[in-house]
Protein backbone atom coordinates (compact mmCIF):
# COMPACT_ATOMS: atom_id res chain seq x y z
CA UNK A 1 0.00 0.00 0.00
CA UNK A 2 1.09 3.63 -0.78
CA UNK A 3 0.10 6.89 0.51
CA UNK A 4 -2.20 9.18 -1.13
CA UNK A 5 -0.50 12.23 -2.05
CA UNK A 6 -0.94 15.29 -4.17
CA UNK A 7 -3.42 15.42 -6.74
CA UNK A 8 -5.39 12.24 -5.73
CA UNK A 9 -5.33 13.49 -2.38
CA UNK A 10 -7.36 16.22 -3.01
CA UNK A 11 -9.42 14.66 -5.10
CA UNK A 12 -10.53 11.78 -3.28
CA UNK A 13 -11.06 14.76 -0.12
CA UNK A 14 -13.44 16.50 -2.64
CA UNK A 15 -15.20 13.72 -3.37
CA UNK A 16 -15.46 13.35 0.48
CA UNK A 17 -16.62 16.31 0.84
CA UNK A 18 -19.52 16.01 -1.77
CA UNK A 19 -20.80 12.98 -0.76
CA UNK A 20 -20.85 13.23 2.91
CA UNK A 21 -22.33 17.05 2.53
CA UNK A 22 -24.89 15.39 -0.11
CA UNK A 23 -25.92 12.97 2.77
CA UNK A 24 -25.99 16.22 4.84
CA UNK A 25 -28.63 18.28 3.22
CA UNK A 26 -30.82 15.03 2.44
CA UNK A 27 -31.07 13.67 5.54
CA UNK A 28 -31.13 16.14 8.89
CA UNK A 29 -30.91 13.23 11.50
CA UNK A 30 -27.12 12.61 9.54
CA UNK A 31 -26.65 16.30 9.37
CA UNK A 32 -27.42 16.90 13.95
CA UNK A 33 -25.51 13.84 14.41
CA UNK A 34 -22.09 14.19 12.15
CA UNK A 35 -22.68 17.69 10.89
CA UNK A 36 -20.10 19.26 13.78
CA UNK A 37 -17.47 16.69 13.09
CA UNK A 38 -17.86 16.80 9.40
CA UNK A 39 -16.99 20.63 10.01
CA UNK A 40 -14.12 20.21 12.02
CA UNK A 41 -12.46 16.87 9.52
CA UNK A 42 -12.96 19.47 6.67
CA UNK A 43 -11.27 22.84 8.58
CA UNK A 44 -8.21 20.34 9.30
CA UNK A 45 -8.32 19.48 5.92
CA UNK A 46 -9.51 22.99 4.11
CA UNK A 47 -5.93 23.53 2.47
CA UNK A 48 -6.59 20.75 0.02
CA UNK A 49 -10.43 21.66 -0.46
CA UNK A 50 -11.12 23.88 -3.64
CA UNK A 51 -13.00 26.75 -2.63
CA UNK A 52 -16.57 25.86 -3.88
CA UNK A 53 -16.01 23.01 -1.55
CA UNK A 54 -15.35 24.68 1.52
CA UNK A 55 -18.28 27.25 1.12
CA UNK A 56 -20.37 24.04 0.32
CA UNK A 57 -19.18 22.81 3.72
CA UNK A 58 -19.79 25.94 5.53
CA UNK A 59 -23.23 26.76 4.06
CA UNK A 60 -24.06 23.16 4.92
CA UNK A 61 -23.18 21.79 8.20
CA UNK A 62 -22.54 24.10 11.31
CA UNK A 63 -21.36 23.89 14.28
Amino acid sequence: MQPVRGGELRAFLELTAANELDLARHNPTFAAQVGPRLRALFARTRPLLSAAAWRDCAATVRT
